[in-house]
């Protein structure tokens, strides 16, 4: 398995999402005991996770054989879904940030404080959005800014006396390296990765673990409760049909009449009392703080760098 494990880091592949059988091959029972193990794999390289991002990979039953067949499916049927709000970490240190964070905290709004809280961010998604927008696409602007680099210091070799080359050059060279570490932040956020140190410039290593994270996080197919496959757009459905009979299931309690035996077990009231204490400003900032920044605190997209930055 080492062997394995070294050759698999060394050509750079991971497992396409699966379903179906978890133990891919199986050693005959003799007298009720037998081997199962997960031995079949099909892994896929960055190349083809770029090509077919929904790609997954169904294990079948094993029948006569010792090994479970392996159907690798390519659903060209891509749907286009509406992406949610999620704030840009780099965003933070650009012109502009903080104007647009005040102005949107700054709008009146009345309510109890925390719906005033959770209404002030929600207005500040559209100028956020506006400011991310202005800033364009930033991998296609690392792309473009790399070619425009490369011309000017074509011709500047051509001619190195002409300052106008050199002037150019110096500009491009700014944004370039600006831009470069821009795409740095934003799949560093989006890869989740926090073993490396801040700086460290692994864009292309990035850039796999966001598209494996893609990959493994979709859900292509689902067995329902009878054991029937579901795939592409009725997976949605069948998830929220399980949770409605789930959730929605009604059972009759029985009647409490001595709720004073309910709770044998008290902690100390010393600590009873300080678990109810008031929470001081200074607990919640070292609180968001000690936030990892790639982290998001809730389902609003904002992440903690969007606080710590504001």
């Amino acid at each position: 398995m080492n062997d394995f494990r070294e050759c698999v880091d060394n050509i750079e592949v991971v497992d396409v999402n699966q379903l179906g059988l978890e133990y891919t091959w199986n050693q005959r029972p003799h007298a009720l005991s037998g081997v199962l193990k997960k031995i079949d794999r099909v892994m896929v390289n960055d190349e083809f996770l770029s090509m077919f991002p929904n790609a997954f990979t169904i294990f079948q039953p094993y029948r006569i054989s010792d090994h479970s067949p392996a159907i690798l499916k390519l659903p060209s049927n891509i749907v286009v879904k509406h992406k949610h709000f999620k704030f840009s970490n780099y965003i933070g240190e650009k012109e502009g940030f903080r104007n647009c964070v005040v102005e949107g905290w700054n709008k009146q709004c009345d309510g109890h404080k925390m719906f005033v809280v959770v209404k002030k961010l929600r207005m500040m998604k559209k100028s956020n959005r506006k400011l991310m927008w202005d800033k364009g696409n930033i991998h296609a602007r690392v792309t473009n800014l790399r070619s425009k680099l490369d011309e000017v210091q074509k011709l500047l070799d051509l001619n190195p006396h002409l300052t106008i080359h050199r002037e150019n050059e110096r500009s491009i060279l700014k944004e370039f390296n600006e831009a470069i570490i821009d795409e740095e932040k934003l799949l560093r956020q989006k890869s989740k990765v926090q073993w490396l140190q801040e700086g460290d410039n692994n864009i292309s290593y990035f850039h796999k673990v966001v598209k494996g994270r893609a990959n493994r996080s979709k859900i292509h197919a689902i067995m329902d409760q009878t054991g029937y496959m579901i795939e592409g757009e009725s997976v949605a459905a069948t998830f929220v049909s399980h949770y409605k009979n789930f959730l929605g299931s009604y059972t009759p309690c029985a009647d409490i009449t001595d709720p004073c035996n309910t709770f044998l077990k008290c902690i100390d009231p010393v600590l009873a009392r300080h678990m109810i204490r008031q929470v001081t400003d200074m607990e919640i900032k070292d609180a968001m703080f000690d936030i990892d920044d790639s982290k998001s605190p809730g389902p609003n997209g904002y992440s903690s760098a969007f606080f710590k930055k504001a």
